[in-house]
């Protein structure tokens, strides 16, 4: 089976960007490692070109399409794993683009051990996030009736993506999330102008010197900052 076109243009934009790579090793593979667990069954849902994979050797690599990386091929929504068998199950901008996040979280629940986490990063549309992905990024960000499903109507395809998704579904839902069986354990903003400035996979970027210092700075604002003017997120959920 051949890989979408997207995950070659990403590849090829993850090559030749030193700033890219440098950002996501440090905002955003860096959060997902100091979660993670070295010895446990760790998945990526939705792992698409598998950057992640670049940090973890042993991770499973999964996706609902094929990849370089991809190990099976796997909805989220139907999670074809044994009874608490999985540590953790890791997803890097993904659930902005689940149709049903609410079958995704019940097999999640039933797949991972007790105890077990999920790892997001996501898009956040809090107060400059959302101006950002409403009006400047390519993506949607609206806010939807049914985030946990079916989250994309009008015939819009799930691929389109909706930044507001993740904030309906990982940040204003908790007692949702509990009745799934999950709590937050861990939430932080991250990721304004040292994020927007290295142009994502757009062929685009301000020089490595400048995403390094911009990184630097953005540790020195404290969360009730970064909430405001923060573009990304990390957020844990443990199975409870």
């Amino acid at each position: 089976m051949d890989q979408p076109s997207w995950i070659s243009t990403h590849i090829q934009r993850w090559q030749q960007k030193p700033q890219l790579r440098y950002f996501y090793k440090q905002e955003i593979f860096r959060r997902i490692l100091a979660f993670s667990d070295p010895n446990g069954v760790s998945i990526e849902i939705g792992s698409g070109p598998g950057f992640l994979k670049l940090v973890m050797p042993t991770l499973i690599c999964t996706d609902i399409e094929n990849g370089p990386s991809v190990d099976c091929l796997v909805d989220a929504s139907q999670l074809p794993f044994k009874d608490n068998s999985v540590d953790e199950l890791i997803g890097v901008d993904v659930i902005h683009h689940f149709d049903q996040p609410g079958s995704f979280f019940k097999m999640a629940s039933r797949s991972l051990k007790p105890g077990g986490r999920i790892i997001f990063v996501e898009p956040w549309a809090g107060s400059f996030g959302y101006l950002f992905y409403r009006f400047v990024h390519h993506e949607d960000c609206q806010r939807v009736k049914t985030p946990f499903g079916p989250a994309f109507t009008d015939e819009k395809s799930p691929m389109d993506g909706n930044a507001m998704i993740a904030r309906q579904c990982l940040v204003e839902s908790a007692p949702l999330l509990k009745s799934y069986g999950f709590k937050t354990v861990h939430r932080s903003f991250f990721g304004c102008f040292s994020y927007l400035l290295t142009g994502g996979f757009q062929p685009w970027s301000a020089p490595k010197w400048v995403i390094k210092l911009m990184i630097e700075m953005e540790k020195l604002l404290p969360q009730s900052v970064m909430r405001i003017i923060g573009v990304r997120m990390v957020i844990v959920l443990e199975k409870i």
